[in-house]
């Protein structure tokens, strides 16, 4: 499936919304309510997601989070 067809499906937005709201409307990490973004924790089954496999994050915490995941990725690198 590819992933940036599935981010604009009518599937993909219903169950950001599922998981937004069984979040409470609330960024996992710093708790703010504003720009809500669904994260995959892994993309293993995507298209047919378990819970655990998604997290709701603010847009400033989910930037912060890719950014950091890009530095370090770039230290694992022989």
């Amino acid at each position: 499936m590819n992933y940036q067809a599935y981010l604009k499906s009518d599937a993909w937005r219903q169950r950001a919304k599922e998981v937004i709201k069984r979040a409470g409307f609330k960024c996992a990490l710093c708790s703010g309510s504003i720009g809500l973004q669904v994260h995959h924790r892994t993309y293993k089954r995507l298209g047919r997601e378990l819970p655990e496999d998604l997290i709701v994050l603010c847009r400033a915490c989910h930037e912060r989070h890719h950014q950091i995941k890009s530095e370090e990725d770039m230290y694992d690198r022989p």
